[in-house]
């Protein structure tokens, strides 16, 4: 008997296959893409080109319609667009000078405030804009408008009176960091 551990080679190796990561037999694969809908095919196209154009506007008055059809995601989007997310800011950070998400993010508490003027609960506009819970809406809603939404619901006929216009709508329209305060 030797000092030395024998290997035996086993009598039918198994075929080597070189596969990509999340391809092997022990490793689950990963899903495809959920197919778009046409609306979002259409948009995702008129996008590419927008951008291969070097049209601006254009791209971001796309984003925005593109946005809630992917639940404002921007591995979403960048799935649908059928570019990487690294791509994706690098696209972003060219014309808008921000990360995607960041805008994403604006654009969907941009959409909660219109939805705010016509809805019955804060509650209900969390879940249709994909926020986990209400109290997440409330604080993004305050920190971005510098109001909360339950005040901004109820007070549906102050907002279209003098007052309030004059008082909280340029507020509104810009983010809390540039407000004045006296």
């Amino acid at each position: 008997m030797s000092d030395c551990i024998e290997f035996k080679e086993p009598m039918n190796p198994a075929p080597v296959r070189w596969a990509r990561h999340g391809e092997g037999p022990d490793e689950p694969s990963r899903a495809p893409a959920p197919p778009l809908s046409n609306r979002a095919a259409e948009l995702a196209q008129t996008l590419r080109l927008a951008w291969l154009e070097k049209n601006p506007d254009a791209y971001t008055r796309l984003l925005g319609d593109l946005a809630p059809e992917f639940g404002y995601s921007s591995r979403g989007l960048a799935r649908a667009l059928r570019i990487t997310p690294r791509h994706l800011q690098r696209i972003f950070a060219s014309i808008l000078g921000r990360a995607p998400q960041s805008w994403l993010n604006e654009q969907r508490l941009l959409a909660a405030r219109r939805m705010l003027e016509t809805a019955c609960t804060v509650k209900e506009v969390a879940y249709a804009l994909g926020f986990h819970s209400a109290s997440q809406l409330s604080r993004d809603f305050k920190s971005h408008f510098g109001i909360a939404p339950s005040k901004f619901l109820l007070a549906p006929a102050a907002r279209s009176s003098s007052s309030l216009n004059d008082a909280r709508a340029p507020a509104l329209s810009r983010p809390r960091g540039d407000l004045n305060r006296s």
